[in-house]
């Protein structure tokens, strides 16, 4: 929308002031099209409205609604007017409301959010911003069980903590290899409020990990720069592939500490396109151990190898690299396409970011050569609504590529109704010497919703997805969507030097499943609930499999 179109609709809202009216008026009927830079904002109002207004008390006295806006703190106004593009006494054009409502419904602090100009003098607005809140401490989970493999997670976690944008989270995880503790804290407006951090220790019983962030994202879209470090740090038994089908638990040292800076350089109608520069470092080390026991995938017998000292995957990169990126200043609002009813601000046409990187001896890397990482993502809305996203990376030297991936994810979606969608998806992956630990996996926790934990490994990897998804769109009493999928999977993962590609690689899950929005809750993503019947498998297998989880799969 153009800003001299929004000004005249707020122009006739005024009240008992209609010399200002008239006066806005005839001037911007009269001067043409507005100016580029918008009228100048007088001050900035903001109005926060409870989880639950009193309409919605009085409609649902039953319920103990009012108990549950006096629990939660609703976000400090100073927390909102910080995610706000601009302030008083700067000029404000559509784009800047715009992209203001989209950083606050992005905090994930509010159902709805608006942010709007109210003339109050010729080239002179108010800007009126009104919000919703959401309960925002998160109580997530997940299960799995296949046979006797048995996988859960519980998290609780606080995106808003006392309406300051500060949040933490405590979770436990359980799965075939190994039991976690995990916390950490984070900070969306540290400083100035235009910096974010975050904090997280992990301890497992076969080891622990620790990880931090320090960033200046971008402001806005057309703001100059943006930083950040970041510092990772692990020590756990990963799965380490002798085979498609057997693997060991290696003892690992991990570390990767990664510095940016990017500058903006141009800007379009559609796009914003940005350069910069950064250093990476990256550890990895196996220890090596006699003795070590051997897994079989298909939970056979297991052996026992001696595990090398003369580990491929062993290395240390020190890694200065350029980067280019292209992001998309065109947005679709959007609903039921990702979450369960509320506003998606989905950016439209293709983005992209490129990584280029030298590795060199010199610098105290155990090799020498070209690093590189490339993420492309194009996105369209509609009827048809599609999405991609292809990535690659890995490292060239002189002798070999190591590492090399390219990955696809492709999605395609069709409204029937406003309340159904057919969902179809498809996500392939090809590598050259991969690290051994570090593999494309397939199971019921990534996509294969009839079969075991990380039931099939290897450096390809092929699955589709197909699900027709009926959402009740108006919602129960305004607090919950319920939906219901029904689904069909297939996939394989598989080592190119051990087999060739046949369909008898392929397996299957049939299935139907639950989904539930909470209207009122901080995400957006549904829970889900799926039971699957394994299909094209050449052994019987227990059936139907149940899994437990948050999001839609694809």
């Amino acid at each position: 929308m153009a800003v001299k179109s929004r000004l005249l609709s707020a122009a006739c809202q005024v009240g008992g002031a209609p010399m200002i009216q008239f006066t806005a008026l005839l001037l911007l009927t009269l001067a043409g099209p507005a100016r580029a830079d918008g009228p100048v904002v007088r001050q900035i109002l903001v109005e926060r409205g409870p989880i639950f207004s009193t309409e919605d008390r009085e409609r649902l006295p039953w319920l103990p609604l009012g108990l549950v806006n006096l629990v939660h703190v609703d976000t400090r106004e100073r927390v909102i007017r910080r995610e706000l593009v601009f302030g008083a006494g700067d000029r404000v054009d559509d784009e800047a409301l715009d992209e203001s409502e989209r950083k606050l419904r992005a905090t994930g602090f509010f159902g709805e959010a608006w942010v709007e100009m109210e003339v109050v003098a010729p080239d002179t607005v108010d800007v009126r911003v009104r919000t919703r809140e959401l309960w925002t401490t998160a109580l997530n989970g997940s299960y799995e069980k296949f046979e006797d493999q048995l996988l859960w997670a519980l998290e609780v976690r606080e995106r808003n903590f006392l309406g300051r944008a500060k949040s933490f989270h405590l979770s436990r995880r359980v799965d075939e290899d190994r039991s976690t503790w995990a916390a950490g804290v984070g900070d969306r407006q540290l400083f100035d409020g235009t910096w974010q951090g975050s904090l997280r220790l992990a301890n497992s019983n076969d080891g622990d990990a620790t990880s931090w962030s320090l960033r200046r994202p971008f402001f806005r879209l057309d703001s100059n720069w943006s930083g950040g470090i970041g510092y990772v740090h692990g020590g756990v038994r990963p799965r380490y592939y002798l085979s498609g089908g057997s693997y060991v638990r290696p003892r690992s040292d991990f570390t990767a500490m990664d510095f940016d800076l990017v500058r903006r350089i141009r800007s379009t109608s559609d796009s914003v396109w940005r350069i910069g520069v950064g250093f990476r470092h990256l550890s990895q080390r196996f220890a090596p151990e006699l003795g070590l026991t051997e897994f079989r995938t298909d939970g056979g017998d297991a052996g026992e190898v001696d595990f090398g000292r003369d580990v491929l995957e062993d290395r240390t990169l020190n890694v200065p690299f350029l980067q280019t990126q292209r992001v998309s200043r065109r947005f679709a609002r959007e609903r039921f396409l990702f979450g369960m009813g509320r506003i998606e601000d989905l950016p439209l046409g293709w983005e992209h970011q490129v990584q280029v990187g030298w590795v060199s001896r010199a610098l105290g890397s155990s090799l020498s050569g070209v690093d590189f990482d490339s993420r492309l993502r194009w996105l369209r809305v509609g009827r048809w609504a599609a999405s991609a996203n292809v990535g690659t990376r890995g490292l060239l030297t002189s002798n070999q590529a190591e590492n090399l991936q390219a990955t696809s994810s492709n999605s395609l979606y069709l409204t029937v109704r406003p309340d159904t969608r057919l969902a179809f998806g498809i996500l392939g992956g090809t590598s050259t010497h991969l690290d051994r630990n570090n593999v494309y996996s397939l199971g019921t926790e990534n996509g294969l919703r009839a079969a075991g934990f990380q039931e099939f490994a290897g450096d390809r990897l092929l699955r589709g997805n197909a699900e027709v998804r009926w959402m009740y769109t108006p919602g129960v009493l305004d607090l919950f969507t319920p939906g219901l999928v029904v689904f069909a999977d297939f996939g394989s993962a598989w080592f190119e030097d051990e087999k060739d590609w046949t369909w008898k690689l392929v397996r299957g899950a049939v299935g139907f499943g639950f989904r539930i929005g909470l209207n009122r809750a901080t995400q957006d993503r549904p829970i889900r609930i799926d039971l699957g019947w394994p299909i094209l498998y050449d052994n019987d297998r227990s059936a139907p499999v149940l899994s437990i989880g948050s999001g839609q799969l694809f």
